[in-house]
């Protein structure tokens, strides 16, 4: 992992050494109690550049917002918020705190 790695937040690697091919995770972080949704443009544009990344996290300490590549886009796979744990966020139209913490793990693959 890289802490504060080229403007990244936290960035998580697949295997050493820390370089862009080897990113598998952009964790994005927040002030506690600002949305930490609204961070997805600005994680996205980190994950950009590194073409082997297959996730986003957001997250505000309480709130984690999971998004997975799927034809070289981000879309919304789970959310997470540890002060009211659902099984799914029909508003967001996506899972909950289980998927999410499962999507967190670095054993998660895509087709998991």
């Amino acid at each position: 992992m890289g802490i504060e790695w080229n403007k990244v937040d936290l960035a998580l690697f697949e295997t050493l050494p820390r370089e862009d091919d080897n990113l598998d995770v952009v964790v994005e972080a927040k002030k506690k109690d600002k949305s930490c949704l609204t961070a997805k443009s600005q994680a996205g544009s980190y994950a950009k550049k590194r073409p082997n990344c297959k996730r986003l996290i957001v997250t505000d300490g309480l709130r984690y917002g999971i998004y997975v590549k799927a034809n070289d886009e981000f879309s919304f796979h789970s959310y997470l918020n540890l002060t009211d744990l659902k099984t799914s966020y029909p508003i967001f139209n996506c899972s909950g705190a289980m998927n999410a913490l499962w999507a967190m793990t670095p054993e998660w693959k895509p087709d998991s």
